[in-house]
């Protein structure tokens, strides 16, 4: 799935392949590049969106993007022209690893008189 506003792009998919980091340039500029399977068009093919992060998110990211794994990203699309066509890319200021998260709907919470919350047992709770 993903969502376009003015101001940028969400997101989520799993990552069709594990990430590949780079540095490149004089300065040694980290950069790591994966796409994701965002869904299926009306035909019921896949849509693939390819995703570029820099930087400390490069860094940070570098061993953590892998084949199957589902992710939220969030950025700005960037386009290029090879060939006579144009292709876009996902710069992604923004990586969730969405496999291990648990929803917060998913827990028991109980609301006492003091409007203070209690899980059940240390089991319901996200952490």
């Amino acid at each position: 799935m993903f969502i376009n506003s003015k101001t940028g792009t969400i997101a989520t998919g799993r990552s069709t392949k594990n990430g590949e980091y780079k540095e490149i340039g004089e300065k040694n500029t980290p950069v790591l590049e994966f796409s994701l399977c965002v869904g299926n068009d009306e035909n019921g093919n896949p849509i693939f969106r390819n995703c570029k992060a820099w930087n400390p998110i490069a860094t940070r990211f570098k061993d953590r993007i892998i084949k199957g794994e589902k992710y939220l990203v969030a950025g700005t699309w960037e386009k290029r022209e090879y060939n006579g066509k144009d292709y876009l890319t996902l710069v992604v200021d923004f990586i969730a690893d969405m496999t291990n998260l648990h929803h917060v709907s998913d827990i028991n919470i109980d609301n006492d008189s003091s409007g203070s919350r209690e899980c059940d047992n240390e089991e319901d709770l996200p952490f």
